[in-house]
């Protein structure tokens, strides 16, 4: 019998009774409300019910278990819930924003600054690229008569060497930004202002700290030039689209709808380069033209809500146009230039008001349609040199990870993927049924682990190195493939 019905049965004086011609038990002279027949259906239960800690694992213990070594380097605060964190795969540099009392602190190679905020947020909190230094936001939140709009967002540098943050500057701004260029030597930041009806500097950009431009609603869609010394962004002033750049301020167009969150019916082309990717899964697109090389095109002709049939898209791609497709999403662009990849779905068989289901998705590459289709596509990767692809996509409610085309494991809710320099090698993290991240490498996995940072390969591919939090605990972790 289950443990927990033994220990019960030791500490009580129980027997068995009729009552009404149905069994129960009596504790102590007096009948319980549960039955004999409930009993036995708790007691199978506790049988045939998976113990939640094993239940969790069970994605993660179809790998078998890699060689590992760990280093701890730090113990948290138990009390404090972790928020987020990063870390370079050395353990050199780590940051960790923590949450007591509903305000968050960061924590920078083990030193807290004692500096509150209601928020300081993952996307406006990042290690440069090459690691060399770390920029944060923190916001704190306040209201007037109008309610909650008048946020507050204090900028900080922190060199790799420093022991110090350098305060950047204080602004009213919310919905704010980060991103780098491409070689990871400028960063910018832009801070919209945080109300509508706001006085003084307003919807400022920055470049490496310094102001370059204010005063345009809503900024966005930053971009520098292929040699990072000319900018461009968008700002969006009512249904007008504007472009601010270096030199000038021009108007791209005034949407049919007016208001910003309603859908509008105008054709838009956004433009696609592999210069443009905020993380290495991610790249990103823009609706304006400015010096991209190795440019694509995704063209989004117009709809209207009664006829969804008449709503295609396609991509050009190096002066080739492909195939017409329903959606595409999940746009890749290796190094060069030189392959394309994305989801879509197949627009075969549309007709006037045609049924059809618009979650089924397909793996294109290069113009052709190579995989699919799926109940549920995820995400999608490509190799630096475009040799190599990897994308995840569910049939029958089963996720997994594909390899060039082959299924190669199964995968959580949560998937990245990284190549060893030579690309011959290639590593995924991915979640067990609670959320909960570990790294497969070689076929083999870690343990289950809080968070994890970033992953570096050895010199000879036959092992990685990553920093990851377990429970309180800050690791170096070694493991091979």
């Amino acid at each position: 019998m289950n443990s927990y019905f033994q220990n019960s049965r030791k500490k009580v004086d129980g027997r068995w009774s009729m009552v009404d011609g149905r069994k129960f038990l009596t504790i102590d002279n007096r009948p319980s409300t549960i039955d004999l027949c409930t009993l036995l259906a708790l007691t199978l239960l506790c049988f045939v019910l998976p113990n939640n800690d094993s239940f969790a694992q069970s994605t993660a213990d179809k790998y078998p278990e890699a060689k590992v070594t760990q280093k701890e380097l730090y113990e948290f605060d138990v009390a404090r819930a972790i928020k987020h964190f990063d870390a370079l795969p050395d353990g050199s540099d780590w940051f960790a924003v923590d949450e007591f009392g509903l305000l968050q602190t960061i924590i920078v190679r083990g030193t807290r600054y004692e500096k509150r905020f209601n928020e300081i947020q993952p996307q406006t909190a990042k290690f440069s690229p090459k690691g060399d230094f770390l920029i944060w936001m923190g916001l704190e939140r306040s209201y007037d008569e109008k309610g909650f709009n008048t946020t507050k967002t204090t900028v900080y540098k922190m060199a790799k060497k420093s022991d110090q943050p350098d305060t950047i500057g204080a602004f009213t701004s919310d919905y704010n930004s980060l991103s780098f260029s491409k070689s990871g030597s400028h960063w910018v930041a832009i801070l919209p202002a945080a109300k509508s009806d706001q006085l003084g500097l307003r919807d400022v950009v920055m470049i490496d700290g310094h102001i370059i431009s204010k005063n345009y609603p809503r900024p966005g869609m930053f971009s520098f030039d292929r040699e990072e010394k000319l900018w461009a962004y968008r700002s969006t002033d009512g249904p007008d689209e504007d472009l601010v750049t270096t030199f000038a301020f021009n108007k791209m167009y005034t949407r049919k709808v007016k208001n910003q969150m309603l859908p509008s019916p105008d054709p838009v082309i956004f433009h696609y380069t592999p210069d443009l990717k905020n993380s290495s899964g991610f790249l990103e697109s823009r609706d304006y033209d400015f010096d991209f090389p190795h440019e694509a095109q995704l063209f989004k002709t117009s709809y209207f809500l009664d006829r969804q049939d008449t709503n295609h898209q396609y991509v050009i791609f190096n002066d080739k146009r492909e195939p017409n497709f329903r959606w595409i999403n999940q746009i890749q662009i290796d190094t060069n230039g030189s392959h394309i990849a994305y989801f879509a779905c197949d627009t075969l068989g549309d007709t006037f008001h045609a049924i059809k289901n618009e979650k089924h998705g397909i793996v294109v590459e290069d113009g052709n349609v190579i995989a699919g289709p799926y109940d549920e596509t995820g995400r999608l990767f490509i190799s630096p040199t475009g040799k190599n692809l990897a994308w995840t996509g569910s049939k029958k409610n089963e996720a997994a990870l594909y390899y060039n085309g082959k299924k190669t494991g199964d995968v959580g809710n949560y998937i990245d993927v990284r190549w060893s320099p030579d690309e011959k090698k290639f590593v995924y993290i991915t979640t067990d049924e609670k959320g909960k991240p570990f790294v497969i490498a070689g076929g083999h996995r870690s343990e289950v682990f809080d968070r994890i940072g970033r992953i570096a390969f050895s010199s000879d591919d036959k092992s990685i190195e990553y920093c990851a939090i377990k429970y309180n605990k800050l690791l170096h972790i070694k493991q091979s493939f």
